[in-house]
């Protein structure tokens, strides 16, 4: 998040290694981290957005290996922007991560592993009552079961599975995307959210729309016109747009 690390890097500047987890905010200085994360979560979501829409294209042509790989960093992207719309960063004073919540008083955390594992990680600590947390997939943690398909599709498969469709795509290339599409984003029971045969991309659409919802409801508010429509146009297959998403996105 580059503007929450700006702020970040000019409140530790000058401070020892061992001094940083003792630094709190000031009331200001929380404002100001506060609205950083706030614009940092609006951009994060629009990036987790368009890998959607990326991956959406990349079912429709059958090419199903980076399209996973795509997803999964989309959820990456999203999870960032819940904890940033929330007052969390996680910031990376000399390479380390760190989660500092915009709070008078508030000091930083010091979180372990790489930069995927420190997000997905502090979300499940601080967005721990999450509806993305209250089920499994399959017998996986969500993101443990996704970041399981991103690691096989990067390092374990000598060759791309195209154009057959892997285990998690089996339906959706069976079928195709527009209709699974449609009935994603119409789904408020989360059916398809943590079904094993759809989770690759019901449950990254089901972020999505939480965190346009709450994009929308915080002091932010939603996507500039320019970059709402960008956006939008994004979302199609090869008989046309999927007008659900423009709803979702510009309405």
């Amino acid at each position: 998040m580059h503007r929450a690390q700006g702020v970040v890097d000019r409140l530790l500047q000058g401070l020892a290694s061992g001094a940083i987890s003792s630094r709190s905010l000031s009331a200001a200085e929380a404002a100001t981290l506060a609205a950083s994360l706030r614009d940092d979560a609006r951009d994060a979501i629009y990036s987790g957005a368009l890998s959607i829409a990326e991956a959406i294209q990349g079912i429709d042509r059958n090419l199903f290996t980076w399209t996973t790989v795509k997803l999964y960093y989309s959820v990456f992207y999203l999870t960032r922007a819940a904890l940033g719309l929330n007052g969390i960063g996680v910031v990376y004073p000399e390479k380390t991560p760190y989660a500092w919540t915009a709070t008078a008083g508030s000091t930083p955390v010091k979180r372990s592993g790489t930069t995927h594992k420190a997000v997905l990680d502090a979300f499940r600590l601080y967005r721990a009552n999450s509806i993305f947390l209250s089920q499994k997939i399959g017998a996986e943690d969500p993101f443990n079961w996704l970041m399981v398909r991103r690691e096989s599709a990067n390092y374990k498969v000598p060759k791309f599975c195209e154009p057959s469709a892997p285990d998690h795509f089996r339906f959706i290339g069976k079928h195709g995307v527009r209709r699974p599409v449609r009935d994603y984003i119409a789904d408020e029971q989360h059916l398809f959210t943590f079904d094993p045969d759809h989770a690759m991309l019901a449950f990254p659409i089901a972020v999505l729309k939480q965190l346009l919802d709450e994009l929308k409801k915080s002091s932010v508010g939603g996507f500039s016109r320019e970059d709402g429509n960008f956006l939008a146009s994004q979302f199609f297959d090869a008989t046309g747009p999927l007008p659900e998403f423009r709803k979702l996105i510009v309405s």
